[in-house]
């Protein structure tokens, strides 16, 4: 081999069994959000929206084997949510001691949206990941957990990991991922191409640079999800008139960032990501011969922040 080549990096997850790390998940996003063709509304009407998110949790290996295979139990410490759409402020809070919504002076610590965080904190989750960080089953004592409709625990986790290289790689070098789209909530039953959407991802590691006293491999990441006319049926209750069905006129979505992962521990170290996401839909409700329709688009960015906690 020449003198003049490219020294390989092994870049993997070393499970050690007791080993434990704590994160902080930090999402702060922003756009906006319009209807058009309601009786009455005033068209090309925008409303702004603001979230925020911050999430602590903390990862203990229960059990590794020598194929780099490791069950995680995974203990959800603090999550906090603010949502802002026009006028409208939510906030929801949850720890080990419970969960609430509070809305101006009022607070809610019983309502429907908040027993899918209970169950969270009320008990670990256990995830069997390999070493390249992929996800292969998610275990909740209660179940698959609901934080919100259409949004559960299994999908949150599995979606939000990035696949490490297969093998040794050299600096400057690329490699791909191609995943399903959980969309959660039985969507994947009522969209018939649902199955091909698909989020298509290439990482290349950048180079090797010093982040908070360690040194880290710099992966950078583009990911992209474009789909169009996807149609859905909507369920209606035993006995109704009307029928509904949705249509995505267009889902794209990029995200772009930096993995910062020390290759000598085995671990992540840090992450910064950017998404944008332009949505539009198209909701048609048929009584008869009478059809009603009017269409929905947002448009949001979202900064996302995963920090490992020292």
């Amino acid at each position: 081999m020449c003198a003049c080549a490219r020294p390989r990096v092994i870049i993997a997850y070393r499970f050690a069994k007791g080993e434990e790390l704590r994160y902080k998940m930090t999402m702060r996003g922003s756009g906006t959000t319009s209807t058009a063709g309601l009786p009455g509304q005033r068209s090309g009407a925008e409303t702004p929206v603001k979230l925020q998110v911050e999430l602590v949790y903390r990862m203990v290996v229960k059990d590794s084997d020598d194929r780099g295979n490791a069950d995680i139990e995974t203990h959800f410490e603090s999550f906090i949510s603010t949502t802002e759409s026009g006028t409208l402020k939510i906030r929801m809070e949850a720890d080990g001691k419970g969960a609430r919504i509070i809305q101006g002076e009022t607070v809610v610590k019983d309502a429907p949206g908040l027993e899918g965080l209970k169950a969270l904190f009320g008990s670990p989750t256990m995830v069997k990941m390999d070493k390249r960080g992929s996800v292969r089953s998610i275990t909740h004592p209660k179940g698959i957990v609901e934080l919100l409709p259409h949004v559960n625990i299994y999908n949150l986790l599995k979606q939000n990991q990035f696949i490490l290289p297969e093998g040794p790689i050299a600096i400057g070098h690329s490699w791909n991922e191609k995943r399903d789209i959980a969309l959660g909530g039985g969507l994947e039953e009522r969209l018939p191409g649902a199955k091909a959407l698909k989020l298509d991802t290439k990482y290349t590691l950048a180079g090797l640079v010093r982040r908070n006293g360690r040194s880290c491999a710099d992966i950078t990441l583009r990911g992209e999800v474009a789909a169009k006319d996807l149609i859905m049926d909507l369920p209606q209750g035993q006995g109704a008139e009307m029928a509904m069905k949705a249509a995505f006129d267009r889902l794209r979505q990029t995200t772009v960032g930096n993995i910062y992962f020390d290759p000598q521990k085995g671990l992540m170290v840090g992450m910064h990501v950017d998404t944008d996401q332009d949505m539009a839909m198209t909701m048609k409700m048929a009584k008869g011969e009478t059809e009603t329709k009017f269409s929905t688009a947002t448009k949001i960015k979202i900064e996302s922040d995963l920090k490992l906690l020292e």
